[in-house]
Order: C-alpha cells, then sequence, then structure tokens
C-alpha cells in the first residue's frame, strides 16, 4: 500500500498504526543489564543511527513513484540523527510571530514543501526469531511515513514526539528494506509554531528493539514520600501486551505473572514482590496495580537527587521470564501551602531557567554529552529548575534531571 491522499493536511489524522506512547523503555535479557541501564548492551537493542541513503526534493508531488525501489537512483548519504535544512531546498528558519512560510489557511500547507526519502538496510539478529520488532523514531520533523520491504507499514505526526510501529508483519528473512518520508510541513505545524529555530528531518535517534510475543507494554512507576513517617509511598501500574496473532483465537488462558523488585543506588534489595496478572482482559484489560509503603527511603529532591531502580519481571504461567524492565524512581512529596511550595516539607524557592534543545552546530541534534553540559551550565549558576519550552523533550533528557538534580516545568 501507498498513501495518496494528502494525511499532512488532515488534522483529524494523527496516526496510523503507531503504537500507544508509553513508558516501558527497551527490553532487558537478564538482571545485571536491566540494573546497569546500559540500553546498548541489551541483546534485543539495535540502534539504526548513521548513514543512510538520502534523496530530497521540492515537495511530495515531485517524489517519484518508485521511490521504494531497492535500487533507486539518484541518492546521496546522509547521517542519521541530522537535520537537512543546509540544502537550497530547506534552510533553518528563525520566527516568534508569524508563520515561518508563506502558509494558505489552515490546515493546507505550501506548494514548497519539501520532502526527504531515507532508506537503509538491515537484518535482524537471529535471537530476534520469533519475536516482536518494534522500530522506534524518536523525533521527525514534521511529518513521517514509514515503508518496510514495500508496504506501508504506518504514519505519525507530533514533531516533539517519538513514533514506535510494530514492524513483525512485514519482516523477511535475511535483508530488510526500510524507507522514511519526511515531509518538513504539516496541519502539526499550525500548532507547533514556536519562537525557535525550524530544522527539518529526524534529528533523535532510531533503533529497534525486540520483545517477546507476551510483553509489558506500558509502566508508570510513582513514588511519594510520608513527610511524618519518612516512609516511601510506591505504586506501580503495568499493562502487559500480547501479539494477537500468537494468542488467537481467544487471548491468553492462563495467569501470567510479574515480579517487581526494588533496589537502592548500590543494589541492594530493598523490596520485592511476586502477584498474579489475570488472563481475563473484560476482568483487567491485563493492567496489574501495586501499591506499596516502604521504610527507611531516602527523598528525592534538587539538592540530593537520590534515586532507586525498579526491576520489573513478566513471567509466563510456568515461571518462564519473557520480558525485564527498568526504571529508576525517585520518591518525593510536593503540597502548594498558601503562597508557599513545599517539597518534602520544606518550602522550595524556584530558581529556573527556559530551555530549548538546541546545540548552535547542529540544531535539535543533541547528544548525551551536550545534555550534561547544559546540566553542568545550570549547576554551576545555582539553577534548581528547567522548563522545557514548549515541547516534550528527548526522553534522556528528563532522566538526567532525575539522576543530577532539577526540577522540571
Amino acid at each position: 500500500m501507498m498513501t495518496s491522499s494528502k494525511l499532512y493536511e488532515m488534522p483529524e489524522l494523527q496516526e496510523i498504526n503507531r503504537l500507544p506512547m508509553h513508558g516501558a523503555e527497551i527490553p532487558f535479557a537478564d538482571d545485571a543489564s536491566a540494573l546497569e541501564r546500559q540500553y546498548e548492551n541489551s541483546p534485543y537493542f539495535r540502534s539504526l543511527n548513521g548513514r543512510w541513503k538520502f534523496s530530497l526534493y521540492a515537495s511530495p508531488e515531485e517524489v517519484p513513484a518508485g521511490f521504494l525501489a531497492q535500487d533507486f537512483p539518484d541518492q546521496t548519504t546522509i547521517s542519521v540523527p541530522a537535520h537537512w535544512d543546509y540544502d537550497s531546498l530547506a534552510r533553518p528558519i528563525y520566527t516568534n510571530s508569524r508563520m515561518p512560510a508563506d502558509f494558505p489557511p489552515p490546515p493546507c500547507v505550501p506548494q514548497k514543501n519539501p520532502t526527504g526519502i531515507y532508506r537503509r538496510d538491515f537484518t535482524l539478529p537471529a535471537l530476534w526469531k520469533n519475536r516482536r520488532t518494534v522500530l522506534h523514531v524518536g523525533g521527525a520533523e514534521s511529518y513521517l511515513e514509514v515503508y518496510l520491504n514495500g508496504s506501508f507499514v504506518g504514519m505519525g505526526k507530533d514533531t516533539r514526539l517519538p513514533s514506535e510501529f510494530d514492524l513483525t508483519p512485514y519482516l523477511k528473512k535475511g535483508r530488510n528494506q526500510l524507507v522514511f518520508k519526511v515531509i518538513r510541513w504539516s496541519d502539526s505545524s499550525f500548532v507547533e509554531d514556536q519562537d525557535q529555530w525550524w530544522m527539518t528531518g529526524i534529528y533523535r535517534r532510531v533503533y529497534l528493539y525486540a520483545t517477546s510475543q507476551a510483553y509489558i507494554e506500558d509502566l508508570f512507576v510513582n513514588g511519594d514520600w510520608n513527610v511524618e513517617k519518612h516512609t516511601g509511598q510506591l505504586y506501580i501500574r503495568i499493562h502487559a501486551g500480547f501479539d494477537l496473532p500468537t494468542y488467537l483465537p481467544a487471548g491468553p488462558q492462563e495467569d501470567f505473572s510479574v515480579e517487581t523488585t526494588l533496589f537502592d543506588k548500590n543494589g541492594q534489595c530493598l523490596w520485592q514482590e511476586k502477584s498474579l496478572l489475570s488472563c481475563h482482559f473484560r476482568d483487567t484489560g491485563y493492567v496489574l496495580e501495586k501499591t506499596a509503603e516502604l521504610p527507611e527511603i531516602s527523598p528525592w529532591s534538587a539538592e540530593a537527587p537520590v534515586l532507586y531502580t525498579l526491576l520489573i519481571k513478566l513471567l509466563d504461567p510456568r515461571g518462564n521470564i519473557l520480558d525485564i524492565r527498568s526504571k529508576r524512581t525517585g520518591f518525593r512529596n510536593i503540597k502548594i501551602d498558601g503562597c508557599n511550595l513545599l517539597f518534602n516539607g520544606k518550602r522550595v524557592l524556584i530558581r529556573g531557567v527556559n530551555r530549548h534543545e538546541h546545540n548552535m552546530i547542529k540544531g535539535k541534534v543533541l547528544s548525551m554529552e551536550d545534555m550534561l553540559a547544559d546540566i553542568r551550565l545550570m549547576k554551576q549558576f545555582n539553577f534548581n529548575a528547567v522548563r522545557t519550552s514548549h515541547y516534550p523533550d528527548d526522553p534522556v533528557w528528563y532522566d538526567l534531571c532525575d539522576e543530577y538534580g532539577l526540577y522540571v516545568l
């Protein structure tokens, strides 16, 4: 299937086949890797960053009909992640009070609408056989279409949010060809207009990850802190997912289980619990909620950013481990008392700064070192808070704020 209508001018349609947003992060194969949280070491993770074949056109209408061909001519190469605004077709634009081009009335976009075609081949590791393969595109401005082996996989807008797609039905043995179509202007551009630099292309990480056919689809963790008792109050919400073709016709027929373990910064186990996850979707929606009150927990604050690591395992009815996820969390209590913001029972004065994702050379393509440099500068001048103006940042940024101690607005 190839799309023919102008989906990028349909604000009522934000996505096709895109997986729901989630907080489950990347699967691990063992406890040690999960506790270290080194995603690149997981055998179920594969980065697609690097050099891609690339073609740039003045508008979507100028993209040739055969752009999905394996031996498509007229290609150069480009880094991913990177912007392609340094071409004469798509220069960087700064605006603060008007749209960045000659836009017709919403939701229509300019006819001159630079469109990039990305191509890359990959071969899946043998370990991924009979597993579910997911594509993660961290950020594409402004409109993304995904094709695999000549088939349309899906579409996503939301420039500052990731788009994920299940590639499993489209995979073939051996080499696979992945193609992206990225269009600069879309109906989303009208709501993404802010006082900032406009830069186009795939500017965050692109990678694949593999899950089992039963997996942790979403994970939410929150840690509160009891000011009087000095105890931590942990809340966990786990949503399991099941690959439908595997579990047809009626879904899983036996209960699964979830094992949750909390570790301190030294890797010492503080709490562990195992619970059943009902196989009856109509009763639970495959969702498990857990709470626990934990003694001797140190609270998190910008001055003392104490973090704990939660390990979550999904087990099949026979006790075999299917999925392992890791999440760091802190315990903190936030209240407003009159005009005072209380953090863990103490008055806090916010000393904050606005921040755009921006590098003076690479635009919105930020490395870990770039983010750490921003945090180091803020800490050096006694800032304790940051406002992500005006969009969701790279998830890595939030992890770093947790680790080094910054309140995020």
